[in-house]
């Protein structure tokens, strides 16, 4: 874990310091996971930064309760930040949605006032370092991101401190200072920010459908809005949808897997329709209709459920094992109860995998044709292995014990 008692030695904050050379440092903070424990981090260093927030106005009311109030209390103050226009309005006045060849929304509500903020701070005090939490586990195209690079953009140096961390890492070091996390983790979000981004995964679509319906009716009306923005355009042309070979724009593009009755859709997907694939199991195509709550998920990830009634003792928390899982092609560690729990938590995860994999089939055009990658490959052999009723050979090793009270 990386702190000043242990990963983080007295010589490599010396280093960390020597590579600052004295520049303001400025933290990007999301009113995530990883954004806070980049803060904590730079506490445990004693670096001082200057804390600021992009305020896209697309995050859910929550995200900015907990950024306002017990962020802020731990952290201190957060400074907000926006663009001229906040999403709804920015998507009205484009009179189209964010894709993924026109992310303006990344640009306008985020890029150009950091920029902006940046370039006020240099003129101010000098040369900046601008922090951000961001984790090569994440993503094959985070891994690849150095931890120190310079950003033309910016005009300054970007620093990624959590580049090596993981999720335990990021849940230990808010343990660690007593704060608790943004509360839509503990409700099952996987990611919070941008209340859903444009590239949302499917669980990520069913479960906000579940939690938050009122984000889904503004989509809809949005789309509404922007459809006739575009109607009214054509109309004044002598033109049509039809005639011009266009879709009506969506929020959401792209979703390969998802049928209708004239085959696939193409590139824009009426709210309702995603709502509705989301919902479906592995192809789009067979509505699940049990489908296992995202809450406990949340809760259990972070430790800190809070089901029992408050009049009630609190149960001798179970104890968790340490397993290695050994395949023939991967190896990886797992926290489970016991060999059944391995198998549970294993299977969701080749669900994930599925999702992602459906995702990375339509992000390149031909569902037929796709590179997969070793994990990839691997999840999808033990997902149609688990689907048939058995796993991959596996062994597991018990590594260790915690109990789950301890996060």
């Amino acid at each position: 874990m990386p702190t000043m008692d242990d990963a983080c030695t007295r010589e490599q904050r010396a280093l960390i310091i020597a590579k600052i050379a004295g520049r303001r440092v400025v933290a990007s903070i999301s009113g995530g996971k990883d954004s806070a424990a980049m803060a904590l981090f730079l506490r445990e260093l004693e670096i001082e930064a200057d804390l600021v927030f992009c305020d896209t106005g697309w995050e859910h009311d929550k995200t900015y309760e907990y950024l306002r109030g017990e962020l802020t209390n731990h952290l201190g103050p957060i400074a907000e930040i926006r663009g001229d226009l906040l999403m709804p309005d920015l998507v009205r006045k484009k009179g189209m949605f964010p894709s993924r060849t026109r992310r303006f929304c990344t640009e306008q509500l985020k890029v150009f006032p950091l920029q902006r903020y940046i370039k006020a701070k240099q003129d101010e005090i000098g040369d900046v370092v601008n922090a951000v939490g961001i984790r090569a586990a994440e993503s094959r195209a985070r891994s690849k991101m150095p931890e120190w690079e310079w950003n033309d953009g910016f005009d300054c140096e970007v620093w990624r401190p959590l580049i090596r961390w993981t999720e335990q890492d990021v849940i230990e070091i808010h343990r660690r200072h007593g704060l608790r996390p943004n509360p839509l983790y503990l409700e099952g979000a996987r990611r919070v920010g941008c209340w859903p981004c444009i590239f949302a995964a499917k669980a990520e679509i069913r479960h906000i459908a579940t939690v938050d319906p009122q984000r889904i009716d503004q989509i809809r009306e949005l789309e509404a809005e922007v459809q006739a923005s575009a109607k009214a355009r054509y109309d004044a042309k002598g033109e049509s949808f039809e005639s011009l070979g266009f879709n009506r724009p969506t929020f959401f593009q792209a979703m390969g897997s998802l049928r209708t009755e004239g085959g696939k859709e193409g590139r824009c997907v009426p709210i309702d329709d995603v709502i509705a694939w989301s919902k479906t199991s592995h192809g789009g195509k067979q509505v699940e209709l049990f489908q296992a709550g995202d809450t406990e998920a949340g809760c259990m990830r972070w430790g800190l459920c809070e089901t029992n009634p408050p009049d009630e003792p609190e149960p001798e928390a179970p104890m968790k094992r340490y397993f290695r899982i050994d395949f023939d092609c991967i190896r990886f560690s797992i926290v489970a109860r016991d060999r059944e729990h391995v198998v549970e938590l294993l299977k969701e995860h080749y669900r994930t995998m599925d999702d992602n994999y459906e995702e990375q089939r339509a992000a390149n055009g031909d569902p037929d044709i796709v590179e997969l990658t070793t994990e990839q490959a691997a999840s999808h052999k033990l997902w149609d292995d688990a689907r048939d009723g058995g796993l991959y050979p596996m062994t597991t090793f018990e590594l260790g014990a915690v109990a789950s009270s301890e996060y």
